[in-house]
């Protein structure tokens, strides 16, 4: 069995099958092509998310070092 190659990327639209596309699977059959295009969408937004996630907790930790111990627990 083999996976669909994924790269971050966001492509604008999904391929949608014609009734006159040729039933063809492998790396790079028309039938992968939704898939691949989705499976690209999700990683993107992964890699996305993971920079915001980490940013936040990066200011959060900045935030936290520059208060007083006094004020930490309030």
């Amino acid at each position: 069995m083999a996976y669909v190659a994924e790269s971050a990327t966001w492509k604008n639209g999904v391929y949608q099958l014609e009734t006159t596309d040729p039933l063809l699977g492998g790396a790079n059959g028309v039938m992968n092509e939704a898939i691949k295009d989705l499976a690209c969408r999700t990683l993107y937004l992964k890699t996305e998310q993971d920079k915001i996630k980490n940013e936040i907790q990066t200011a959060r930790a900045a935030r936290q070092a520059s208060m007083p111990a006094s004020r930490l627990w309030k």
